[in-house]
């Protein structure tokens, strides 16, 4: 941190009323921060909008004031939305690395109107294992700030406002929302510390501390907070009781419609042990999430398509389970449904530690009685360890555990990433699983991964290999593909001209895989051209040439493909992905046909408080032996509108329609939030499909019958009206 700049806020006896409003006295007394420099478009250049930031502090809080100028208030992007679904717009963000150690940071942004994101990141960017928040799973996304794991939330406040000549706004952070070291009294603290500004009308992106793409890495580019001190000794007690209620019908195979009613109470307490390890434990806990997953095409996939979890209680402290690596080592959507769960995770000195438990009832939750599995639970266990060496280097282990009766799953592993100097890293990960099933049988898998990556301001490259044994099994994992010895590599190099475009570049990625009796399985070369222009536009083109074997035959691909997005207004956005050429149909008697898929969106945001977005994926098949016959031909429409009420109260619609299983969802969701943790949902999930393709056991000969046949009408399946009210007691 040697010639970073360093801000030092005073100490200050009354916080402000948060409101938006720089009225209080305390800004008066702050710490100001004016001077900013771009990231983008023109990296290091004087920011061409004034930005005022004000830091104070005291022992509960640390408060954050802004004033963000426009020369033309025109410019100004700002929506009333939900939490985490402000990132369209112009924002300020600060990040707080509070251990000063450049692993992780947390990141607090608001809009002009106070709206609330958040989001914890670590030493790459990235968040926890495979959370994705409201917004999209990452802020920032493709806005030159780092992306980081908004499923993270935290309990702050916000205020603001639109002003003649831009908007002001007020944070207020309390430290208990904080992970940090302790100090005896009267020793300073000192943190990492960060302020960005986007401004999306000029594709503008601002830093306090100023960044070099000479330099790998955002954290180590941070500037300092220091000198705060006497921070509250009060340990952070939260208790969130939470009651849900399901009326639930659905079609049976005399075609009636049954429901039945579950309403279901828990609790979760929160107890922080230190200002750095915290304990969480959860009776009968709420882990239901009320945003179905979005839709995925699961049409003539060759491997399992991959869920991220969406739920709070797993999200909290995610960034500490999480390794990288071919594999999701720790994929908590494993664990079904708990009857308990606790966890503590945190930091102890230079050790980054989490502990989980829980049980799943999932396994037992049979309808037979006389079944031996009736009514059984599976135990979870999973440990982390990481020891944090240096600037975005550390050294780690992991432990994962599940036992169901005489089964067991287990996994464990070390692992390991080296910043070597400002532009090199070097990673590995070992892992050993061993497996029992049911039946007894036992198996045990190996997996080694090495990799070498180097981002200088133009080059970008990355070389790897990994070996995944065929006996490599996880319960609590998500593994797509074993039997694999993998290399693969990528370069890439981009030019910053800073004018109407603002970078482009080409980018080689090449990968050749063998299975473990070193059969040739695959190889995968690419070459892609990547741009960004001025007024948020970006486009991308990619040509692919592989081999894949598949059932004991090599296919030879070629493939293109092209995308970009556009967002130059306030009021509208759009965007997607186009890919063309040949593709190979997963099947007993595989052959290559000529496919094409894709993705688009589009959204409308007419007014500050109303947004609606449309989406669109697609795949096709065509089978060029039989006269173009076409094989299959999905369509997925996703509809989304929202309307934000009040601050606290907001409307939302999702319409899908899936045209090859021929099926409609409609969810209807009311959401009033207090804050981060206090919510009351209540809304109605509905779902139909077309009669012809209802299959059921309707004789009761073990058989799937066509229950309505030549019957072409859309009919309920399934319906659900759901409640939920959560309420955070925080002391």
């Amino acid at each position: 941190m040697t010639g970073r700049p360093t801000v030092r806020p005073p100490r200050s006896q009354t916080g402000p009323n948060v409101d938006g409003r720089l009225d209080d006295v305390i800004w008066q007394s702050a710490a100001r921060i004016n001077e900013f420099v771009q990231r983008t478009p023109i990296e290091g250049a004087p920011a061409t909008e004034d930005t005022d930031v004000y830091v104070a502090y005291d022992s509960q809080n640390i408060y954050i004031g802004v004033h963000a100028h426009y020369s033309d208030p025109s410019l100004v992007r700002a929506n009333r939305s939900d939490r985490d679904q402000a990132f369209p717009d112009d924002t300020i963000s600060v990040y707080f690395d509070t251990f000063l150690d450049q692993q992780r940071a947390y990141v607090f942004a608001v809009n002009g109107y106070g709206v609330q994101m958040d989001s914890i990141m670590n030493s790459r960017g990235g968040g926890g294992f495979g959370g994705r928040g409201r917004g999209g799973g990452s802020m920032g996304g493709s806005t030159g700030l780092p992306r980081g794991d908004a499923s993270w939330d935290a309990l702050f406040e916000s205020g603001g406002q639109l002003v003649d000549d831009g908007f002001t706004a007020e944070m207020a952070i309390p430290f208990k929302s904080l992970r940090y070291p302790q100090r005896d009294r009267d020793v300073p603290h000192r943190w990492g510390f960060q302020v960005a500004r986007r401004i999306n009308g000029k594709d503008e992106t601002v830093l306090w501390s100023p960044y070099s793409r000479a330099i790998s890495g955002f954290l180590p580019q941070m500037g300092v907070l220091d000198g705060m001190s006497n921070l509250s000794t009060s340990r952070n007690i939260e208790i969130m009781p939470t009651f849900t209620a399901i009326q639930f019908g659905s079609l049976d195979t005399s075609g009636g419609f049954p429901s039945s009613t579950a309403p279901e109470g828990g609790v979760n307490f929160k107890y922080g042990i230190t200002s750095n390890l915290t304990a969480d434990v959860a009776f009968n806990p709420d882990f239901s999430q009320i945003e179905s997953d979005r839709p995925q095409i699961a049409v003539n996939q060759r491997f399992a398509l991959f869920f991220a979890e969406l739920r709070p209680f797993f999200l909290e402290g995610a960034e500490i389970f999480s390794m990288s690596g071919p594999v999701t080592f720790v994929h908590t959507r494993t664990i079904v449904d708990p009857d308990y769960g606790g966890k503590i995770t945190g930091k102890i000195g230079k050790a980054q530690v989490g502990l989980l438990v829980a049980n799943d009832a999932a396994p037992g939750n049979l309808d037979a009685v006389s079944d031996p599995l009736y009514g059984q639970n599976a135990n979870v266990l999973i440990g982390r360890a990481r020891y944090d060496l240096y600037s975005e280097s550390h050294i780690g282990a992991i432990f994962t555990n599940r036992d169901f009766l005489d089964s067991h799953s287990r996994l464990g592993g070390i692992d390991g990433n080296f910043r070597i100097n400002r532009t090199q890293s070097f990673g590995f990960r070992a892992i050993q699983t061993e497996h029992q099933d049911l039946d007894q049988i036992q198996s045990s898998g190996q997996m080694f991964d090495v990799n070498y990556r180097m981002n200088t301001r133009h080059w970008n490259t990355f070389v790897s290999g990994y070996t995944l044994s065929p006996d490599f099994k996880t319960d609590i994992g998500f593994v797509r593909r074993t039997d694999q010895k993998r290399v693969s590599s990528s370069v890439g190099y981009r030019f910053w001209p800073e004018s109407w475009i603002l970078n482009w570049g080409p980018r080689f990625n090449y990968a050749r895989n063998w299975n473990f009796n070193d059969i040739f399985e695959d190889e995968n070369a690419r070459f892609g051209i990547r741009a960004s222009f001025a007024k948020n536009i970006r486009l991308n083109v990619d040509l692919r040439q592989d081999m894949e074997r598949f059932a004991g035959v090599d296919f030879d691909k070629t493939a293109y493909s092209f995308g970009g997005s556009v967002n130059t207004s306030r009021k509208y956005a759009f965007g997607g992905f186009y890919r063309y050429g040949d593709e190979i149909r997963y099947s007993a008697t595989p052959f290559l046909g000529r496919g094409a898929s894709g993705s688009i969106f589009a959204s409308v945001r007419p007014m500050p408080r109303f947004q609606s977005e449309l989406n669109l994926n697609t795949s096709r098949l065509v089978d060029l032996r039989n006269t173009d016959e076409l094989v299959f031909d999905v369509k997925i429409v996703r509809a989304l509108a929202t309307y934000q009420l009040t601050d606290r109260l907001l409307f939302r619609n999702i319409t899908e329609y899936n045209t090859f299983q021929k099926t409609v969802g409609l969810n209807v969701l009311t959401t009033y939030r207090v804050n981060a943790g206090t919510v009351f949902f209540i809304g109605y999930d509905d779902h139909y499909q077309q009669s012809d393709l209802l299959y059921a056991d309707v004789d009761g000969d073990g058989l799937s019958d066509q229950m309505f046949p030549q019957d072409m009408t859309l009919r309920r399946t399934n319906r659900a009206f759901f409640t939920k009210l959560q309420y955070l007691f925080r002391y």
